[in-house]
């Protein structure tokens, strides 16, 4: 899980590019919601703040940030849903008062 969430972190990192920056991730495991099976050995290319494409294999572009992460697995569009933002009893401390 905790390789989730740090592929999660990641690809945020990525949409949040300057416009014109290119980055690839090159994935072990992809799970789009769309195949059948999951692909394995993927390329997704983000260019400024969008998903552009994805290819298989692991794919090099010109000055293109790579982030190696061919030993996780990622999921876009993932969101934990079950998420308690206001669990704690103490209002002064409760996570709600942090926004």
């Amino acid at each position: 899980m905790r390789a989730l969430l740090n592929v999660s972190i990641v690809l945020q990192m990525c949409l949040a590019n300057v416009a014109g920056a290119t980055t690839i991730l090159h994935v072990g495991t992809l799970i789009n919601g769309v195949s059948a099976t999951p692909q394995e050995a993927m390329s997704i290319i983000v260019e400024a703040d969008r998903i552009e494409r994805v290819v298989e294999g692991y794919i090099e572009i010109d000055q293109a940030t790579v982030i190696d992460l061919k030993q996780s697995t990622l999921m876009p569009g993932f969101i934990d849903m079950h998420v308690h933002l206001d669990g704690e009893l103490d209002p002064p401390g409760s996570y709600s008062e942090r926004f």
